[in-house]
């Protein structure tokens, strides 16, 4: 959708009236409540947990992983949830 429509797919709906609507700039874009936290990483996060063969004494290590994917605009968003 960010590259706009198809002209096949404007073909099959000739009726409607699809007009863009600009997004908001949000300026203030800071965490005030953790539960707000917790359901945008279930949204737009995932866990991932890695054992991999390494040089320690059991021959086995652990590697956590938590990534949260978001729009490059979002970018004060993010540097939000680091600090």
């Amino acid at each position: 959708m960010n590259w706009g429509l198809t002209d096949e797919l404007k073909a099959s709906f000739p009726d409607q009236l699809l007009t863009p609507t600009p997004r908001p700039l949000v300026i203030n874009q800071s965490i005030k409540y953790p539960n707000w936290l917790a359901g945008f990483a279930a949204g737009e996060g995932s866990f991932l947990c890695t054992i991999f063969k390494s040089k320690t004494k059991l021959g086995e290590a652990v590697k956590l992983c938590f990534k949260l994917t978001q729009h490059s605009r979002d970018e004060q968003l993010m540097r939000s949830l680091v600090e």
